[in-house]
């Protein structure tokens, strides 16, 4: 399939950028076409649009060397507010800019994070093509998928392919995530709270959290290929750049696995079922507070370092979220201790912050 995009520069230098989004794989193929910033706001929003692109990207400062003195955020608006005129031809928008420009221009911006689907500095472009051209590929047929989908009652098991269990989890949330009034609306939820956050799906980190593998173990790839078998791997909207596991269906069938639910067993004992039941090569974590230890009892992956770290060895991080159903982030004592969690933007929870100043202050040592 042949998909079209649009990106939008104040600066014609910057035209080569179109060239570096643009990609091609077996079955599909993406172009951007290179358009300069040479109109007021609602010309260029109604000239992008017209164009009927499958993807637009937008740079974040357009004021820089137009004489047309605006930037993306408000033309993203536009092209939002325009979309919803029509749905069938909604698409979605990404930020691309220099990387201090989206540290200090776009991060601070809670408005203009709803606006955009993705942001990519243009040296990532780049630096790890491979990936960006992945996420932009996943992004467009999530577009596709839903807007196909629109009108129908059940369209959240469609686009999600989810069974009536896992939509029984959302509870009243469900409502809440349907009740949207265009496309990029349900993609921007579904994205930001199912695919980014962890609750319902579970990502590479917090997948090898719930076994209390290794992610360096020699045999991993061979655990996911099982686990994409035995149905455990997500195939929704995004599922093709952003990999997830549903959480109910690998607790079933782990607990099947090892005759006990895998939260009972410490990283050891469900490693070494696993291992003995698939005939494969894993290895425990390791305990990131008990060094040597690995027997605990993991269950979630810290918000800071990624790795498998336990309940009691870990403190919660400040955390509004706005579903139920959605995993609250934590952050592990070493994390806190070497102040590693600050460099992730996170910030710790009232609730946590008696035991992290133990822990700053060394009153509370690790074990050895």
């Amino acid at each position: 399939m042949e998909y079209k995009g649009v990106f939008v520069d104040d600066d014609g230098d910057d035209s080569r950028i179109a060239d570096r989004l643009s990609f091609s794989v077996p079955n599909d193929s993406t172009n951007f076409e290179f358009q300069l910033l040479d109109k007021p706001m609602e010309e260029k929003a109604e000239e992008i649009f017209q164009t009927e692109p499958d993807i637009v990207a937008l740079d974040y400062r357009l004021d820089e060397k137009s004489k047309y003195r605006y930037k993306a955020g408000p033309l993203a608006q536009h092209l939002r507010d325009r979309c919803m005129q029509s749905i069938s031809s909604d698409f979605p928008i990404i930020l691309v800019s220099y990387e201090q420009n989206i540290k200090e221009y776009y991060e601070p911006d809670l408005t203009a994070h709803d606006l955009f689907d993705l942001k990519y500095g243009k040296q990532e472009i780049s630096d790890d093509s491979h990936r960006v051209h992945k996420e932009l590929l996943s992004i467009i047929k999530t577009y596709k998928i839903i807007s196909k989908s629109w009108n129908e009652t059940n369209r959240l098991e469609l686009i999600l392919k989810a069974n009536s269990n896992q939509l029984l989890l959302l509870g009243q949330d469900m409502d809440t995530m349907n009740n949207k009034n265009a496309p990029h609306q349900l993609a921007s939820t579904v994205y930001r709270w199912l695919i980014k956050r962890q609750g319902l799906l579970l990502d590479e980190n917090n997948l090898y959290a719930r076994i209390g593998v290794d992610l360096s173990s020699r045999d991993i790839d061979k655990l996911k290929d099982i686990l994409n078998k035995a149905d455990v791997s997500y195939t929704g909207i995004f599922s093709d750049g952003w990999p997830r596991w549903w959480d109910d269906k690998l607790r079933v069938w782990g607990e099947g696995l090892c005759g006990s639910p895998l939260g009972d067993l410490t990283a050891d004992k469900r490693v070494n079922r696993f291992n003995e039941a698939l005939g494969l090569h894993l290895e425990a974590a390791e305990s990131s507070w008990r060094e040597g230890h690995k027997d605990a009892l993991f269950h979630i992956a810290c918000a800071s370092c990624g790795r498998p770290t336990e309940i009691e060895y870990s403190v919660p991080a400040y955390d509004p979220v706005t579903y139920k159903f959605v995993q609250k982030k934590a952050i592990c004592w070493d994390c806190v201790q070497k102040g590693k969690y600050e460099d992730k933007s996170l910030s710790i929870d009232e609730t946590g912050s008696f035991i992290a100043d133990k822990l700053i202050s060394g009153e509370i040592r690790k074990e050895t």
